[in-house]
Parts: C-alpha cells; sequence; structure tokens
C-alpha cells in the first residue's frame, strides 16, 4: 500500500513526493528509479519511506519519474514532510522506528548532538538528497533527533540558504533532546 503524506513543487512543475509503503508490496510494484545506491537495511513487512519526483512536461506528454526510491531501517518508517530548494536539493522530514537487532536508518554526516543513533522508539530523521548529473540520487546528509520516548515531525522548512527548520512532538519533554538556546518553555532548536 502506498500512503503520500507530503508533496513539494519545483520551479519546473515537476512534484516531490514522501510517504510509506510496505516493502512487501514496494518491491513489486515501486518503480525504482535513479534511486539511492544503499538505502539502508529495508525490512521485510514493513512500511518504508519513499521520495519520487513526477516530471509533467509541457504539451501531451505522459508525466515520467524523475527519481523514486525507498530509504530506511529494517523497522517502520515514514517520509512525513518533504521540501525543495531552488539548487535542486531535496530535503525530507520523517519517523523511523528503532530495530531490536540494530538494524536502522542510514545515517550520513549527523548532527553532533545524538544524531548518529537512536535515543527512543521512534525518531524523527532529517534528509538531504540531490540528484547527481548522471541521474542516481545522491545522499548529501541524513541525521536523527530524539529523545527517549517517541517523537514526530510535524512541518519541515528550507530557508534561501539551506537551513533546515523542523518542528514536532516529543513523549519526553526536553529530555534527550539536542538544546540549542532554547526558548523559556523548552522550545527545541536544531541547526543544520
Amino acid at each position: 500500500e502506498l500512503r503520500p503524506n507530503a508533496l513539494a513543487v519545483d520551479s519546473s512543475g515537476a512534484a516531490h513526493i514522501t510517504g510509506d509503503i510496505s516493502h512487501y508490496i514496494g518491491q513489486q510494484t515501486l518503480p525504482l528509479v535513479n534511486a539511492l545506491p544503499d538505502p539502508g537495511p529495508i525490512g521485510d513487512m514493513e512500511p518504508n519511506a519513499f521520495v519520487m519526483k513526477v516530471n509533467f512536461p509541457p504539451g501531451a506528454q505522459a508525466p515520467s519519474l524523475g527519481y523514486s526510491t525507498l530509504i530506511g531501517g529494517y523497522n517502520n518508517d515514514a517520509g512525513v514532510r518533504i521540501a525543495v530548494d531552488t539548487a535542486g536539493g531535496i530535503y525530507v522530514a520523517g519517523e523511523t522506528h528503532k530495530d531490536a537487532n540494530g538494524r536502522n536508518f542510514p545515517i550520513l554526516n549527523p548532527i553532533a548532538q545524538n544524531g548518529a543513533s537512536h535515543q527512543g522508539l521512534s525518531d524523527i530523521f532529517v534528509l538531504k538528497m540531490v540528484q547527481t548529473a548522471s541521474g542516481p540520487l545522491a545522499l548529501q546528509y541524513s541525521t536523527l533527533i530524539g529523545s527517549p520516548n517517541f517523537d514526530n515531525v510535524s512541518e519541515l522548512r528550507v530557508d534561501s540558504t539551506g537551513s533546515v527548520v523542523i518542528t514536532g512532538l516529543t513523549g519526553s519533554g526536553t529530555e534527550g533532546l539536542p538544546l540549542v538556546n532554547p526558548l523559556p518553555g523548552g522550545t527545541l532548536s536544531v541547526n543544520f
């Protein structure tokens, strides 16, 4: 089952979509086009995050896939929000669940504060990908943000400098979260 959660439209009119797909179906029905070369330890029978771009050429030509990839750990993963920048960067924020055997979400260039390992049952992931000149996607960074309990992402924005801002919910208050110059009341701020 394919479940799209968010869509962003770039300056060419292409739609970038993220969500989750049940892997046992995903391998058979989600065409992988210019996919990430190492999407992580994709789990059997568990939903995994997907990211795809649909090009809409002018005129009567049919839409086409610019890229389509899975990404995730062995347990449940979902892309929840997506954004694109003017330089072609693709940003995805979502949720990933910890696997008891360590087969977790792929991490690359994580933030310094707990960004390389799971902190709780479910953590937020934030990643940036670019589509290479030859076509395939390349991961620029992928990091986790989490507390000892559950964490969920609500929103993702990217400014003109490429800085990412996310909002979300945590089940642990501020315990274990990477706080940087917090506002009174425990507001979370993480810089990438």
